[in-house]
């Protein structure tokens, strides 16, 4: 078997990678960014009785673009008042790569 390109740059229509070798060099990649601060509107917040993680999604306030984030519910509940859909909200994250 012939060994598969070890950049992305190396890679061509004769020696592409597989879909699993991206997702795990996205997942990489991205595993090492630090932990950093984003603003955003909640417009969806998931909560089930018992769960240890809620998610929401966070959409970018000036386009139409939005994340997924999980949150752990002893966070969710430290904070001031409750979350609410529809909250502008500033929050630190660490970003990771959810690959299928």
């Amino acid at each position: 078997m012939t060994p598969l390109p070890e950049r992305a740059a190396d890679t061509s229509a004769q020696e592409p990678w597989p879909v699993r070798l991206l997702s795990m060099k996205i997942g990489e990649y991205v595993e090492k960014m630090s932990v950093l601060w984003v603003e955003g509107q909640v417009v969806q917040l998931t909560r089930r009785p018992g769960a240890r993680t809620a998610y929401l999604s966070l959409r970018d306030p000036d386009v139409d673009m939005s994340l997924s984030v999980s949150i752990h519910v002893n966070a969710l509940d430290a904070m001031p008042g409750p979350l609410t859909e529809g909250a502008r909200v500033v929050l630190q994250a660490k970003p990771s790569f959810w690959g299928q």
